[in-house]
């Protein structure tokens, strides 16, 4: 990176062709912008809304699986033995 340079070139003429090579300023004229503006709602609106809908699936069912633990944990180590209890003791 800082040492000496092993070989250099020295500029060639004919190549000042490609110094300079000019590009659009944008994709798209300003109309085909306007007509993107005002219809992408409709165009891209419903796969949005499916997206949403299937990462708002994903989290329900990580909640519900995570209050099923939770409910299941509290029957079974403590309401129902509680109860077991409570009508071995009604005999």
């Amino acid at each position: 990176m800082f040492g000496e340079p092993l070989q250099s070139l020295e500029k060639i003429p004919d190549m000042k062709q490609f110094e300079f090579r000019p590009r659009p300023s944008d994709i798209l004229n300003a109309k085909e912008k306007k007509a993107l503006k005002t219809d992408y709602r409709k165009k891209y609106g419903k796969i949005y809304r499916e997206e949403e809908i299937k990462e708002r699936q994903v989290v329900q069912k990580k909640v519900r699986d995570e209050k099923k633990i939770i409910r299941d944990e509290f029957l079974f180590n403590f309401f129902t033995p509680l109860r077991e209890k409570y009508e071995s003791n009604m005999d």
